[in-house]
């Protein structure tokens, strides 16, 4: 065979209509032909059109895809058109074994960057080895460097991103109401056996933008080697500050000692609400210190969270207007060992009340149990419960079913029942009591 011609036509009255699931390909054409097949590879002409790509919530039109051969000459070239224009462009030539590539072209172009290669990059695809040796591409101050090589045996691998903007993505990647921005450095790489190569990362991010958050810094370090992720993180925001260090197995499963430390240093409630676009109910300074040991089938865990300056916003609806409840200073002691979590909590009033309470509860946090999902409100609990002159107004924001609550407790009871139905047994006093309730909503009539 020398030469042949395959064409496929598409017309509105009869698109050719393909659907996998959710995902939606309409108005597909396809006209490719080649000749002098007996000189290998000869001669070869392909072109692909698809109207429309509907993937999710993703929809993509005008897809093109050409690909042309002339002898050792290779040049394939994508495009689409919306939601915004897209083309990647590569071309170059076969080595004389037929088992390579130098790539003298490699172009991709989006409406706010256009990405070129510079120099000659050599890929690689015989029957050992699969290699690209340097692939640069560079966008003004943005560049992507690539070099890496892998046999039957062994990987080496480096991958280089410098200054690369988020927000100039295409919409194809980034949908524009994410309004994600900030510039990424990107330092990868990979080397030793196929079977468990030592990996080594950083990765920074500078002015970094999410929906309404902004201003977001934040560095990772990591090494994965030995069956093992190694790392730090350090994370600044206008609202917080935190960071940590973790030694965790790559497989939990496995078996292997679980090490994670996690400082939040500073945590602006307020602030950290608008950020995500809520209007804050409550206000006031945490601190949280998170230590994770033992392994992930018995993890022990120590949690520490200080509170400074906590109010909460009084409900609309109540008589004595909007004005914030100033709850005070807290501290929340959470320890977990074998399958037992035990909670020390303390309120100290900004009104001179106080509140401790010493609980313990029975719940598997083991891996993998815990991933089968856990009914908080269904755990049982016991303790102790001691207050004085404790002021319970702010308990009325978290319950939708109260709308105004006053007064303050002073008690000393056991603590039994549920995390979602406590009950107090003993002494428990409330002075200036007052409550307004919503009336629970009446049951469907049966028919």
């Amino acid at each position: 065979i020398r030469d042949y011609k395959v064409t496929g036509v598409q017309t509105c009255a009869h698109p050719i209509y393909l659907r996998v699931g959710e995902n939606v390909l309409t108005g597909l054409s396809i006209d490719g032909g080649a000749a002098h097949l007996a000189k290998i590879p000869g001669e070869v002409d392909l072109n692909v059109a698809v109207a429309s790509v509907v993937a999710g919530t993703t929809k993509a039109s005008k897809i093109q895809l050409n690909a042309t051969v002339r002898q050792e000459e290779i040049t394939l070239a994508a495009s689409l058109a919306t939601p915004e224009p897209l083309s990647l462009t590569v071309a170059g030539r076969l080595d004389n074994d037929r088992q390579g590539l130098a790539l003298s072209r490699v172009a991709l172009t989006y409406p706010k960057a256009s990405w070129t290669s510079e120099g000659i990059a050599r890929l690689r695809f015989d029957e050992i080895t699969l290699s690209l040796k340097n692939l640069l591409l560079r966008s003004q101050n943005q560049t992507l460097a690539i070099d890496g090589s892998k046999d039957d045996a062994h990987v080496d691998a480096h991958v280089a991103l410098t200054q690369f903007r988020l927000d100039l993505l295409p919409t194809l990647v980034v949908p524009r109401d994410l309004n994600l921005g900030g510039t990424i450095d990107l330092d990868l790489k990979a080397s030793g056996p196929v079977e468990g190569p030592k990996v080594v990362g950083r990765i920074r991010l500078e002015g970094g933008r999410f929906r309404t958050f902004s201003k977001i810094a934040a560095v990772v370090d990591a090494t994965m080697a030995d069956q093992r992720v190694d790392g730090t993180l350090d994370v600044r925001t206008p609202f917080a500050a935190l960071n940590a260090d973790f030694q965790l197995p790559v497989d939990p499963t496995a078996g292997g000692t679980l090490r994670l430390r996690l400082d939040v240093v500073r945590l602006d409630l307020a602030e950290a609400l608008r950020g995500a676009g809520l209007e804050p109910q409550v206000d006031g300074r945490l601190t949280a210190l998170l230590r994770l040991t033992g392994t992930a089938a018995s993890p022990k865990a120590v949690l520490t969270v200080n509170g400074r300056e906590l109010s909460v916003k009084r409900p609309a609806t109540t008589s004595e207007g909007t004005s914030a409840i100033d709850v005070g200073h807290a501290r929340i002691h959470l320890t977990y060992e074998d399958r037992t979590a035990h909670a020390d909590v303390d309120f100290a009033s900004a009104h001179g009340g106080e509140l401790r309470v010493d609980a313990a509860a029975r719940v598997d946090l083991s891996y993998p149990r815990v991933t089968e999902g856990i009914v908080a409100k269904k755990i049982p609990v016991h303790g102790k419960v001691v207050a004085k002159d404790f002021d319970v107004a702010w308990i009325a924001r978290f319950n939708d079913r109260v709308e105004t609550l006053g007064g303050q407790v002073s008690a000393n009871a056991k603590l039994a029942g549920t995390a979602g139905d406590p009950q107090f047994i003993g002494d428990v006093r409330w002075k200036n009591g007052k409550v307004v309730a919503v009336a629970a909503p009446k049951p469907l009539a049966r028919r």
